[in-house]
């Protein structure tokens, strides 16, 4: 008998349970809040508007499939890391066998833009009345830190985004042992 889940996925019973012990799976769960992600105008699209035109691929639909997919992954499993459907291809909306990997929140996070909390100025930079001149910051490890004073906001996000850039391939080589080989060549030549 096959279950339809949030109009797209089929869950059907067979080698991988949805449930054990009266809770459900980490496949599951996984499985779930992909599909949930995807649904048009559902819940999920409305509290974070980036998910708006995500679909699965049809190698994800089925749960047995996604879970037979999860057992062969790097990172599966672990505690604190999450299925991301974008660094191994920018911009990316399929969640499919290759377009997916788990990486560490922390990783994830670090390559996410908030865009509605930045202002009028590119993220990383901010005007400071005190000098008249542009600011660059950014966090690093939970702690902001002060790149520069700069003449133009766009001198200013270049030293943000040379930064971040860095930043991101420290936490590529903190990982490297960690992550599967994929993420962690995306990392060190993202731009």
């Amino acid at each position: 008998m096959t279950i339809l889940v949030g109009g797209i996925g089929r869950y059907e019973k067979g080698r991988y349970a949805g449930w054990s012990s009266g809770k459900n799976t980490k496949e599951y769960n996984l499985w779930d809040s992909m599909i949930k992600r995807c649904i048009p105008c559902g819940s999920e699209q409305i509290r974070h508007p980036s998910y708006i035109g995500c679909s699965v691929h049809l190698d994800f639909i089925k749960f047995q499939d996604f879970a037979e997919w999860c057992q062969h992954q790097i990172g599966f499993g672990n505690d604190g890391w999450a299925l991301d459907k974008d660094i191994l291809v920018p911009g990316n909306k399929v969640y499919g066998p290759d377009t997916c990997a788990f990486v560490p929140r922390q990783l994830n996070q670090l390559l996410t833009h908030k865009r509605s909390t930045q202002g009028e100025y590119p993220t990383g930079v901010d005007h400071h009345k005190r000098t008249g001149k542009y600011r660059a910051s950014i966090g690093i490890d939970g702690v902001q830190t002060h790149i520069g004073y700069f003449e133009t906001p766009e001198q200013a996000e270049c030293a943000y985004k040379q930064a971040k850039l860095s930043d991101i391939r420290r936490h590529a080589e903190i990982w490297k042992s960690k992550l599967d080989l994929r993420v962690y060549e995306r990392l060190m030549n993202y731009e």
